[in-house]
C-alpha cells in the first residue's frame, strides 16, 4: 500500500509539473485551439454526411444495396485506432515545448544508438552517423556509442564512441530470421554482445536523424525507469523534402503516432495498435528475452513481433520525450512498396500462432487500414 502510495504521488507531482510547464511555454492554448478545430472538422463532416440521402434507392438492384453497406460498415475495422488516435490527440498536449532534462548524464548506465542499413547508402550512413554523434555529445550525454550494423561494410573511421559491425553472410539465426531482425539478433549472440544487462540500446534507421529533445527525453525515460521499452514521435518535415506527395502522406504516420501511439503507450503501458521500426529504446536483458530470433513470421514487420511478444512477456512500455527526424520515401512507388511491405508483415504476425490472438487481431485491423491509407 506504501508502494502504491508512494507511486501515486510521483504520478500527481508528474503531471502538475508538466501541466505547469504547458501552460508556461503557451501550449495550453494551442492546444485549446488544436482540439476546436479538430471537433468543428468532425462536426462538419458529421453534418454533411447525415444530410446526404440516396435518391431514387428502389431503382437500385439489391445486390448492389448489399454491396454498398457492406463498403461502409468497412470503415468500422479501423474504429480501434480511430478512438484511440481520438483520444490521444485531444488528452496529450499536441504541441510540447522543449524537452527539459531531469537525469543527471553521469548517473546513466550505457546506452548504445543501433543505427541497422543493408550498406547501400555508405555516404548517407557516415554522414547521419556523424551528426547523431554529434548530437549526443552537445546534448550531455556521457556514457554512449554509436553502432552501424551493415551487411557490406560503410568504411567507417575508428573512432571514440563509433563501431561498425558488419554481419557475416556465414551467420543464420536458429530460428531462421531474416532481413533486419537477422542483423538485429546477430548484435545480441554471445561473443558479439558487449553490453551488460543494465545498458540501453536505442534503435534508429540510416536515415534517422537525433535531435536534442529526443536525447534528453531518452536520458530521462531511462532516469524515471517505468518501462523497459519505450518509443518516440518520428518526424519527416524538419529535414529537406525529397518528395512533396509522399512527404505529405507521411503525415498520417506523424498524426498515428501522435494519437494512437500517445494514448496506448501513456495510459496502457502496453502498444496494442502496434508501435514504429525506429526510435526504440530497450533495456538489453528486456530485449535479449524477448530477442529477434523469431523466425519468418517475425522477419518483416519485426517491430510488431517484437511488440506484440514484449507484451506477452509482461513488460511495460512508455513513449519517449522528443523527435527523431526521418527521410520520407523518394518516389510514390517506394512509398506503396513500404506500406504493402508493412500490411505483408503484419499479416505474418497475426497467422502466427506464438502471438497472442486478440492483440495480434487488433493489430492487423489497425494497422492495415492505416498503412494502406
Amino acid at each position: 500500500m506504501r508502494a502504491q502510495a508512494r507511486m501515486a504521488t510521483k504520478v500527481n507531482e508528474q503531471t502538475e509539473t508538466s501541466l505547469n510547464t504547458w501552460k508556461e511555454n503557451g501550449s495550453y492554448l494551442k492546444h485549446r485551439l488544436h482540439c476546436i478545430i479538430f471537433f468543428g472538422v468532425i462536426a462538419f463532416v458529421q453534418v454533411i454526411t447525415f444530410s446526404m440521402t440516396w435518391k431514387n434507392a428502389e431503382q437500385v438492384h439489391v445486390s448492389w444495396t448489399i454491396f454498398a453497406y457492406c463498403l461502409r460498415f468497412l470503415s468500422l475495422l479501423s474504429l480501434p485506432l480511430n478512438v484511440t488516435s481520438f483520444l490521444g490527440l485531444t488528452m496529450y498536449d499536441a504541441f510540447p515545448g522543449p524537452v527539459r532534462l531531469r537525469a543527471d548524464p553521469d548517473s546513466l548506465p550505457f546506452v548504445v544508438v543501433r543505427i541497422v542499413t543493408r550498406g547501400d547508402f555508405p555516404d548517407l550512413v557516415r554522414q547521419n552517423s556523424f551528426a547523431n554523434l554529434r548530437v549526443c555529445k552537445e546534448t550531455g550525454l556521457r556514457h554512449y556509442s554509436i553502432e552501424v550494423v551493415t551487411k557490406k561494410s560503410v568504411q567507417l573511421p575508428k573512432m571514440v564512441h563509433l563501431r561498425e559491425i558488419v554481419v557475416p553472410d556465414s551467420y543464420e539465426p536458429s530460428s531462421g530470421s531474416m532481413y533486419k531482425a537477422r542483423q538485429l539478433q546477430y548484435c545480441l549472440e554471445d561473443g558479439i554482445n558487449e553490453l551488460g544487462d543494465e545498458d540501453w540500446i536505442l534503435h534508429l534507421d540510416e536515415d534517422s536523424v537525433l535531435t536534442p529533445d529526443a536525447v534528453k527525453g531518452m536520458m530521462n525515460f531511462i532516469h524515471d525507469g517505468e518501462a523497459h521499452f519505450g518509443t518516440g514521435l518520428v518526424v519527416t518535415t524538419r529535414r529537406s523534402v525529397s518528395n512533396w506527395m509522399t512527404t505529405l502522406a507521411d503525415f498520417v504516420r506523424i498524426a498515428d503516432h501522435m494519437g494512437k501511439s500517445w494514448f496506448t503507450l501513456k495510459a496502457c503501458r502496453k502498444p496494442w495498435l502496434g508501435w514504429g521500426g525506429s526510435f526504440l529504446l530497450a533495456k538489453v536483458k528486456e530485449e535479449r528475452s524477448v530477442s529477434f530470433n523469431n523466425g519468418p513470421s517475425g522477419s518483416i514487420s519485426e517491430d510488431a513481433y517484437f511488440a506484440m511478444k514484449g507484451i506477452q512477456e509482461g513488460f511495460r512500455f512508455g513513449f519517449i520525450e522528443g523527435e527523431v527526424c526521418e527521410q520520407s520515401p523518394c518516389t510514390l512507388g517506394d512509398l506503396l512498396r513500404q506500406r504493402m511491405r508493412c500490411i505483408r508483415g503484419v499479416s505474418l504476425v497475426v497467422s502466427c500462432p506464438k502471438v497472442i490472438p486478440v492483440s495480434s487481431l487488433h493489430l492487423f485491423l489497425c494497422r492495415s487500414v492505416d498503412r494502406f491509407l
